[in-house]
């Protein structure tokens, strides 16, 4: 075993290259285990200037200059996230509004046609074992009701780090975008 083990050492450990590339892959990891909370917006930003690296790619083989074509693929990045914020946003918060506001309507319309059933399969159904259904529902409903309070009040600091991003992965991009020939 050990002489099995000594030569898988020095079969991958013995080139210095190989010995260095592990050096720097244990620290890195090390480091995104230990401040990966805190490398968040960086590795997001360069995620997204990575994939918008094409677009600036193509505009400077279309002879625009690297500076330009930055210019105009971060701005229709800007453009993409604040459309996405003032339209997509406020229509799916409309949307969970409306569904929050129906949703007593259509417990009501639920509890009646469930009410039916032991009219009509009174073998199978029993009126009682409806009102045990609604008792369970309801004691869940309020337990959910107690998650969504303690969640919304604890959200607030994810709220505040969200807006943050918003304002620093915007600036991460576009001078990865700009610096990226220096950066690599």
């Amino acid at each position: 075993m050990q002489k099995v083990l000594g030569k898988w050492i020095q079969r991958y450990f013995s080139n210095e290259e190989a010995l260095l590339l592990t050096a720097i892959l244990l620290a890195a990891g090390v480091v995104i285990f230990y401040l990966g909370g805190a490398l968040v917006p960086v590795f997001a930003s360069l995620i997204l200037a990575f994939m918008m690296q094409g677009g600036v790619n193509r505009l400077e083989r279309a002879g625009l200059g690297r500076m330009f074509a930055v210019t105009l693929v971060f701005l229709g990045f800007v453009g993409f996230l604040t459309a996405f914020l003032l339209i997509v946003m406020p229509i799916a918060w409309q949307q969970s509004v409306n569904l929050f506001n129906e949703l007593p309507r259509m417990v009501i319309e639920v509890q009646n046609l469930l009410l039916l059933l032991p009219e009509k399969y009174p073998d199978m159904v029993s009126e009682t074992q409806i009102r045990q259904l609604f008792g369970l529902a309801a004691a869940e409903v309020s337990q959910f009701g107690q998650w969504l309070v303690s969640f919304s009040l604890s959200s607030v600091t994810g709220v505040m780090t969200l807006l943050i991003y918003l304002v620093l992965v915007p600036i991460l991009v576009f001078f990865f975008l700009k610096d990226s020939d220096t950066l690599v």
